[in-house]
């Protein structure tokens, strides 16, 4: 037997039997078992390293509902507290759901330059409630004490709204302020209206609502008015509950400063029926202080010419409330363009008459607005339910004689029908016109004289 090239090398070729043929590889061509182990444990080793880089570079994901399409949205979970996104769908801001306190936080409602107001729940009962969180982020302000004036302007707002209690006013629920990783966070729990503001229903009503906004076509009844511009009799309506909302805050001390149409809040009962609820006191201050401020606040279509130079009294929210008026009846505001032009107008300029757009409105309600749209505060009428009075009379074609107005929040409601000769202007809230003349002060009640053809 003759043995061709034998080796021992694993994969050598073995002794085989002469005339046998081709070479047969010996089981030492194989890998062996411990080898076998070696391979497999390398493989599992690249199999965890790719799994585990692949989870790295994960993000875990969270359902968010959309506030304005109510489309489902999958949102990275590690986004920080409260950072919103856009919408696949409308690209309306929708956030990761967050807690606070007991309340979780769903969707945001509006924001602007103060802060973001968002829709939150307390998932043990099921109510819902508006929070509005300021924004105190020092990487948001020039400066550390511009945040920390917007946190103590935020703290404001909550005293002003705590220590008013009326029908046509938006209540408090709670104030609170908590440490975080990022700083302190304050905030307000208010209530929350689905109906949305005043604002976006107008807009709607006049064909220039956005797909952001958060009234939908189910907020609202369909009983509702659908008209624009407003009619005489509506927008008369409107302007005794927002009168009646601002004397109670005037009496008590406290100016809104930014009295607009997105700052009042709609709630609607059997189907019809509007109550306007004032909201967003951020910008109100209280008029026993010093009346001067170095920072111009407010928004340039209403606010009133001493506004611009860092001043407001009750006159200045009597002006922006003329000119959400005037915006009712006419689809238009009395001044338009951009800011300086605003602001040039508002201190130069004499707004339209109202019958321009509407010859059908009785003459009498353009001296109405003029007063009440006067340059100087000192030539407004007395007070901000002096002009819905005028405004109302002037509206029915009546003659505004001299006649003392007596404002009494507090007036139990049992006693009106047994006043003689007072008149009724604002429901649910006792806010009367008794006809004579003369001015008096007795206690709480403010007495305003009206002259006739001012």
């Amino acid at each position: 037997m003759r043995i061709y090239n034998c080796r021992t090398s694993i994969g050598a070729r073995t002794a085989c039997p002469r005339g046998s043929g081709r070479a047969r590889r010996s089981l030492s061509a194989f890998p062996s078992p411990c080898l076998f182990s070696v391979l497999l444990f390398a493989f599992f080793i690249y199999i965890q390293f790719v799994s585990d880089t692949t989870q790295s570079t994960r993000r875990p994901l969270r359902r968010a509902i959309c506030g304005s399409c109510k489309a489902s949205n999958w949102i990275p979970g590690d986004l920080p507290a409260l950072e919103p996104t856009p919408c696949a769908k409308c690209s309306h801001p929708v956030i990761v759901p967050f807690e606070l306190r007991q309340f979780e936080l769903r969707e945001i409602i509006a924001s602007g330059g103060m802060g973001t107001v968002y829709l939150a729940e307390d998932p043990a009962i099921g109510q819902q409630v508006a929070i509005k969180i300021v924004r105190t982020d020092p990487a948001d302000f020039p400066d550390l004490s511009s945040a920390t004036m917007a946190a103590e302007r935020f703290k404001q707002e909550a005293r002003a709204v705590a220590s008013l209690d009326h029908l046509h006013i938006l209540p408090l629920y709670r104030y609170g302020e908590e440490e975080t990783s990022s700083g302190k966070r304050v905030y307000i729990i208010m209530q929350y209206r689905p109906e949305g503001s005043l604002w976006d229903w107008l807009r709607r009503r006049a064909g220039l609502l956005s797909g952001q906004s958060l009234i939908t076509a189910s907020s609202l009844p369909g009983t509702l008015n659908g008209s624009w511009p407003l009619s005489l009799e509506e927008t008369s309506d409107y302007l005794q509950q927002a009168a009646s909302a601002l004397q109670y805050a005037h009496e008590h001390g406290i100016i809104h400063r930014d009295v607009k149409p997105a700052n009042f809040l709609l709630r609607i009962d059997n189907g019809n029926t509007i109550h306007l609820l004032l909201s967003d006191f951020g910008l109100a201050k209280l008029f026993s202080s010093s009346s001067a401020t170095s920072h111009i606040l407010g928004t340039p279509t209403y606010m009133a010419p001493e506004q611009f130079d860092g001043v407001a009294g009750p006159e200045s929210d009597q002006y922006a409330l003329a000119v959400m008026i005037y915006y009712f009846l006419a689809g238009r505001p009395p001044f338009e363009g951009e800011p300086m032009r605003l602001m040039n107008q508002h201190l130069t300029a004499e707004p339209p008459p109202i019958t321009r757009f509407n010859a059908a409105f009785p003459q009498g309600i353009v001296p109405v607005f003029s007063r009440a749209l006067a340059k100087k505060p000192q030539d407004r009428y007395p007070s901000t339910a002096a002009f819905a009075e005028a405004f109302e009379q002037a509206s029915q074609g009546t003659r505004v004689n001299m006649q003392p107005f007596f404002s009494l929040p507090a007036l139990a409601q049992t006693n009106r029908t047994s006043q003689p000769h007072i008149k009724l202007i604002n429901s649910g809230r006792s806010e009367l016109v008794a006809h004579g003349a003369g001015q008096a002060i007795i206690g709480s009640i403010a007495v305003v004289i009206r002259i006739a053809g001012h």
